[in-house]
């Protein structure tokens, strides 16, 4: 009977919309606050360790994560909101980077844009895939992976 009453419910497709999304923030913010805390000093060990965090969080999360994979997908709602939450996680990689290049830490010919976009796009999808298909007993040597190549493929790239 949702959506139903003269006008005055909503469709069921927008309350289904609206209770992902709000269960999408919970996730998002806390894996946003998870990765923000992140410095480059923290060193790959840091990095690791907020990788895995991040793994916990979307464990915890993972029918929601999913459901945000699969509505993003045909919902324009979900979509903007996903592509603007991954923008957070841009925004501030982008910032990160480019502080590290100016203390000249990360090589000058990076380019802070579409490394960003690999790596921020790029884990976010292996970040889901592995918590949607993998055994949670692989997770610390996947965000031992993931933490070295984000920061042997890009924050400490040898110079080019």
């Amino acid at each position: 009977m949702l959506g139903r009453g003269g006008g005055r419910g909503r469709a069921p497709h927008t309350l289904k919309t609206d209770l992902l999304l709000r269960l999408a923030n919970q996730l998002m913010a806390s894996s946003f606050d998870v990765t923000s805390a992140w410095q480059p000093a923290a060193g790959v060990d840091g990095l690791e360790e907020a990788f895995l965090h991040v793994i916990r969080v979307y464990r915890r999360h993972a029918a929601v994560r999913r459901a945000l994979a699969e509505v993003a997908t045909y919902d324009s709602a979900v979509r903007d909101y996903f592509t603007a939450e991954l923008n957070q996680f841009t925004d501030w990689t982008v910032k990160v980077l480019r502080a590290e290049q100016e203390a000249g830490r990360t090589p000058a010919a990076l380019d802070p844009v579409s490394a960003t976009r690999i790596i921020v796009t790029g884990g976010e999808r292996a970040l889901t895939d592995q918590v949607t298909s993998a055994d949670a007993a692989s997770d610390p040597a996947f965000a031992r992976e993931l933490a070295h190549t984000w920061w042997h493929g890009v924050y400490r790239r040898p110079g080019t």
